[in-house]
């Protein structure tokens, strides 16, 4: 882990958050998968704890070791 100033922390936090909205507004869900690892991976080198919201509207941390992306459910048997 990088260790930075404050200042230099916070726009880091804000570059992270612009790239983001490019994450969440992505049609293929490979891309933004990947984007996501990516976004998560650079956070956790600068000590940035990245968070997700729930559908029920809960922020969860985004710890990108334990990161696993389901593009979709069609290995589901459920589904």
């Amino acid at each position: 882990m990088y260790d930075i100033d404050h200042g230099t922390k916070t726009l880091l936090e804000q570059v992270l958050n612009m790239a983001q909205r490019t994450v969440d507004s992505q049609y293929d869900d490979d891309v933004a998968d990947s984007m996501q690892l990516l976004l998560a991976d650079v956070a956790d080198q600068f000590g940035i704890v990245s968070s997700t919201v729930t559908e029920l509207g809960q922020v969860v941390p985004i710890n990108p070791a334990n990161l696993h992306i389901v593009a979709d459910n069609t290995l589901d048997p459920k589904v």
